[in-house]
């Protein structure tokens, strides 16, 4: 029974595993394994070292290559032995059959890696993404309503008090332009405006 519920096993290590398992940066395995397919010749190189794509933190494609056993000796010939033994063990130990608890526990970990992307990625759109034509108009509309408030209790030159404002926003935010403030950022931006007070050289 235990036979039928096993799944099928890998058959290929990553460049991204060899380096964790190496100790080393993977653009230098990467390097390492390119020189190996030097000497190998291209055709011959490929077949025990598959170049592929994999996508990092900030959702970028990075080359990496898949290594099948052959591919994991023909590395392993320029380490040491004891980091030789630990990537054949690697890879032998993938080529076991997964049993159900195994992939369970394999798509899990798969699944947590996907959600960190996710909130990277969406992490970098909220932090990049500035506020649409719908949103300046708002944000329009917030400043003129506080200018005239503030008219109506002091007296000061409209003409002067609205370049005072958009300048105190932009500075506030560090932008050149009101436009250039991050939606992230437009709460804020909103309740700054609704609270602002001109400087008292403004006042007549």
């Amino acid at each position: 029974m235990n036979e039928l519920m096993n799944i099928e096993s890998r058959n290929t290590l990553t460049s991204l595993e060899v380096a964790q398992i190496v100790g080393k940066e993977h653009k230098n395995i990467l390097a390492d394994i390119r020189d190996e397919i030097g000497k190998l010749g291209e055709e011959r190189g490929r077949l025990i070292f598959q170049p592929t794509t994999y996508i990092d933190n900030f959702n970028r494609s990075q080359p990496m290559f898949l290594l099948n056993y052959k591919g994991v000796l023909q590395l392993g010939a320029r380490y040491n032995a004891e980091t030789r033994f630990r990537l054949i063990e690697k890879i032998e130990q993938l080529q076991k059959p997964m049993t159900i608890e195994d992939m369970i526990i394999l798509q899990a970990n798969e699944m947590k890696s996907v959600k960190h992307r996710i909130d990277v990625v969406e992490n970098k759109v909220d932090n990049e993404i500035r506020i649409d034509h719908t949103e300046q108009r708002k944000l329009q509309k917030t400043i003129a309503t506080r200018v005239y408030q503030r008219l109506d209790v002091i007296d000061a030159d409209r003409n002067l008090m609205f370049p005072a404002i958009y300048r105190d926003l932009k500075d506030r935010f560090g932008v050149a332009s009101y436009r250039d403030i991050k939606r992230k950022d437009l709460t804020e931006a909103l309740a700054y405006v609704q609270n602002w007070i001109e400087k008292a050289e403004l006042r007549n």
